[in-house]
């Protein structure tokens, strides 16, 4: 993988290309340069979209381009900061493919890779944030929610530095999946540690009514 001074320069140049082989004419790219111009590309290709449902229906159809991709790094398994690999965690959390987002997301956790640079959270609050965020659509959808992945996502992230409203967050809605799948006491002690960390997470009547039914179980 090239320096950050020659990538910053391809990154450059892939904004100003118009085309992958004219890109890789000018800088003689390696495979990972090469296929950055191509997510510039795709990137470009999506600042011209506003709708946010389109855009997540187009980097759906470009995901497949990076698979390989990410898998190669996963495999090898180096530890090095990724720019591809990082964007393809942040269009997962975007598409709302929890399991394929936290397969990189334990990477990058293990590894303290950072976000790309137009992104100012952590990868930590970056992950907290965005799962909770699918959860809260998931049950607007009202739709079943991932227990698996909310309490992966939830180990993953402990003892990792956040602000207490995300971890609130992710807390609250893996109370709630508990709840879902029957767990009351797991749940309830979620829901609490919510209530802890935010005083405004929401969860105060959900919390009393937990609370009613586990003394009347």
């Amino acid at each position: 993988m090239s320096n950050p001074v020659r990538r910053h320069r391809l990154f450059v140049a892939a904004q100003q290309s118009s085309s992958l082989s004219e890109a890789a004419s000018l800088s003689h790219a390696s495979n990972y340069e090469l296929l950055l111009f191509k997510l510039q590309q795709d990137m470009a290709q999506l600042s011209l979209i506003e709708s946010i449902s389109r855009k997540a229906e187009v980097k759906q159809g470009m995901l497949p381009t990076y698979q390989p991709w990410v898998a190669g790094v996963l495999a090898k398994g180096s530890g090095e900061q990724d720019d591809i690999l990082m964007r393809m965690l942040i269009w997962h959390l975007d598409v709302g493919d929890i399991r394929n987002a936290l397969d990189i997301a334990e990477y990058a956790v293990q590894h303290g890779l950072v976000t790309p640079d137009s992104f100012k959270r952590t990868t930590a609050c970056l992950i907290g944030d965005e799962v909770a965020a699918i959860a809260r659509q998931t049950l607007a959808d009202e739709k079943p929610l991932d227990t698996p992945q909310l309490l992966r996502a939830q180990q993953m992230l402990t003892g990792q530095d956040m602000p207490d409203v995300v971890s609130a967050r992710l807390h609250k809605f893996v109370g709630y999946a508990l709840r879902q799948d029957g767990d009351n006491v797991l749940a309830l002690a979620n829901l609490k540690t919510a209530l802890q960390l935010d005083d405004n997470s929401g969860v105060k009547t959900d919390i009393k009514n937990l609370e009613k039914l586990i003394k009347a179980s």
